[in-house]
């Protein structure tokens, strides 16, 4: 050492250790900023999103005595500001005792340390802060020269200044990576947003063709079957992810993967959003398409997915520590906050594929924990090649994935031609389930009108359906009295009542189920002759339109179909209820009871799986006895 250079001073070891714990959170990398440095006292504070920030203060305790010491802390113990960490480095014996008292006494605003020259701990915090506990067990790594190293060697106005330049240079680096972020274009986000709302469009023109309906136009689209896809139509598992089944989705989607795509686009890079959103809608398909099911959703539509692998990266890296600045961090945060309302509302709607969203969530989560999909760094701005590299790497990928994905959509217009109708894809799938028939035969509703008595096997009291894997069960209406026989796989009735209204039942949900079936019957307390039967049905034919022209979403009522069952007056009607929902009803006329019958179901759900409502309103009884009979002027015989 140069003696005779006025700008360098021998320091004590305990110095020594203190400059190197103030060049330790100087670093870049490190979120603490430096809010000032005089005396050997180096004040910084992390800034939290959302909370209060946290304040470290390190003391170059090596020439404090008891009274100064006391003095100096309660000074910081003054300032209008709370959890504080006071470092002090110093080798003094006395001092664990003391700032011992000294903690008691200002705890818990205050948590203070001791570390020797060793870098070991002679007082620890009640509450230690993680931050500072992965410096202390580096510095136990770094061993003191004798001279005290290049910071011991530097006088105390040298290093000092030396502290300036280095909050500086940490400032310019992180005004160069806000800079980036916001140079970045989000062509991904936006085609993500715009390219499913474009075909929902073209699908909601093409279904409105004579004879087709919102199921035929999603396989034509691509939409994911499972006996389709083990027959080679891979392409199925990506194309899905583009079709929704109901407007309120992708108007959703769009929306959220616009707002918070564009600012992960920003913050992890193009390359990285795209393989995120790709990746995580395939494994949800993936998911969807296998998963065993109850049989009531064979074709799956995935739309909401990307949205969900999303939602997930953004959770990790809204609360994990990392390079961003804090506004980004925030509005990361809120926009996390906004994703759950959107996962609670698409959950509920139906058409919605639950689990092909639960394994895009479940993708995007493992994206983002790992470190595959992160966001931009400092030291990426610092060390250029490195990022540039990995960069490359993930190019690489999203344009294969992106390849991918347009190939599986032209295949899908290629092949399905959806603006042709073409329905031959029932045919398929009832003989890839071993259905024989793709249920022709079938009316304008989507039944297939086959007399009761022939329809199903009887099989205890679970009855077999013709038409497919439908198991029908009878289940008791609550305490009316009455029992009707309808599909065993949606469960138990319901009790529902309204306001002037007669309690009606309901079975299946359209969120869950895919379908929902609501049965009331108006039980007379005499049996009704010809004549009040016939003003009892037409009143009751006239309430069902009256209610389902006034509820919402219905676009189109189809004028009703009468017809028979078992010789007793009935009536059919059709109402397109949503783009994606549809209703049929059946009222009927007996001399003991008005029975209604109103169902609602997807365009999801394959024709094999639809309810029969004359089949259902043919097996309505009441207890053991069911009502039979021609609709003459006779009297009616129970049975």
């Amino acid at each position: 050492m140069d003696l005779s250079n006025p700008s360098l001073q021998i320091i004590s070891p305990a110095t020594a250790r203190f400059r190197l714990l103030v060049d330790a959170l100087l670093v870049p990398t490190h979120p603490a900023r430096l809010v000032s440095y005089k005396d050997g006292e180096a004040q910084f504070s992390i800034e939290r999103p959302g909370k209060p920030p946290i304040f470290i203060v390190l003391i170059d305790g090596s020439r404090e005595e008891d009274r100064s010491l006391r003095l100096r802390i309660g000074r910081l113990a003054t300032e209008n500001v709370g959890n504080q960490h006071i470092v002090l480095c110093a080798n003094h014996s006395w001092m664990p005792d003391a700032l011992k008292k000294i903690s008691e006494e200002f705890w818990p605003k205050m948590q203070v340390y001791q570390l020797n020259s060793e870098a070991e701990l002679e007082l620890k915090a009640k509450q230690p802060l993680d931050e500072l506990h992965a410096i202390f067990k580096a510095q136990k790594q770094i061993s003191l020269p004798a001279d005290g190293g290049p910071l011991g060697q530097l006088s105390e106005a040298s290093f000092a200044e030396r502290c300036t330049q280095a909050e500086a240079e940490k400032g310019r680096l992180r005004e160069k990576l806000s800079d980036i972020m916001k140079a970045r274009l989000t062509p991904v986000a936006i085609a993500a947003a715009a390219l499913p709302a474009v075909i929902f469009g073209l699908k909601y023109i093409w279904q409105r063709q004579p004879g087709n309906d919102g199921a035929t136009v999603l396989v034509q689209l691509g939409a994911s079957l499972a006996p389709f896809v083990r027959e080679g139509e891979a392409w199925r598992l990506l194309s899905s992810t583009l079709l929704h089944a109901h407007p309120v989705t992708v108007l959703l989607t769009s929306m959220f993967v616009l707002s918070l795509g564009t600012t992960l686009e920003k913050i992890v890079g193009s390359a990285r959003l795209l393989t995120l959103m790709l990746v995580g809608a395939l494994g949800g398909s993936l998911l969807s398409t296998f998963l065993p099911r109850s049989g009531l959703a064979l074709i799956s539509v995935s739309g909401s997915a990307a949205g969900f692998a999303l939602l997930g990266t953004s959770v990790i890296l809204a609360f994990t520590p990392s390079d961003l600045p804090s506004d980004d961090v925030q509005r990361l945060r809120k926009l996390g906050l906004g994703g759950v309302f959107f996962a609670l509302i698409t959950s509920f709607l139906p058409g919605v594929e639950r689990a092909a969203n639960l394994g895009a969530l479940i993708v995007g989560l493992s994206f983002a924990a790992s470190g595959a999909v992160r966001a931009l760094q400092l030291r990426d701005v610092q060390n250029g090649a490195g990022s540039a590299i990995s960069d490359f790497v993930f190019r690489g990928v999203a344009a294969l994935c992106g390849l991918a994905l347009l190939a599986s959509v032209a295949l899908a217009f290629v092949r399905g031609q959806p603006w042709n109708v073409d329905t031959s894809w029932k045919g398929r799938l009832s003989a890839a389930l071993g259905q024989g028939t793709s249920g022709a035969g079938a009316d304008s509703t989507g039944s297939t009108a086959v007399d009761a008595g022939k329809s199903t096997t009887k099989v205890g009291e679970k009855r077999l359906s013709e038409r497919g894997h439908l198991t029908l069960i009878r289940r008791p209406l609550g305490e009316s009295g009455y029992s009707i026989e309808v599909p065993e796989s949606l469960g138990e009735a319901s009790e529902k009542s309204e306001a002037n209204r007669a309690t009606y039942y309901e079975f299946g949900s359209l969120g869950d189920k895919q379908q929902l079936l609501a049965v009331v019957v108006y039980k007379q307390a005499t049996p009704l002759a010809k004549k009040k039967l016939r003003i009892a049905f037409d009143q009751a034919v006239a309430q069902v339109k009256a209610d389902r022209l006034r509820a919402p979403g219905v676009s189109e009522l189809t004028p009703p179909k009468r017809s028979e069952i078992d010789g007793w007056p009935t009536m059919e009607l059709h109402a397109r209820v949503q783009d994606s929902v549809q209703g049929r009803g059946v009222v009927q006329a007996r001399t003991g009871h008005v029975a209604v019958l109103w169902y609602l179901y997807t365009d999801l759900l394959p024709e094999s799986m639809q309810a029969d409502l004359r089949a259902a309103m043919a097996s309505l009884r009441q207890g053991d006895r069911e009502t039979s009979g021609k609709a003459t002027g006779k009297k009616k015989k129970h049975r």
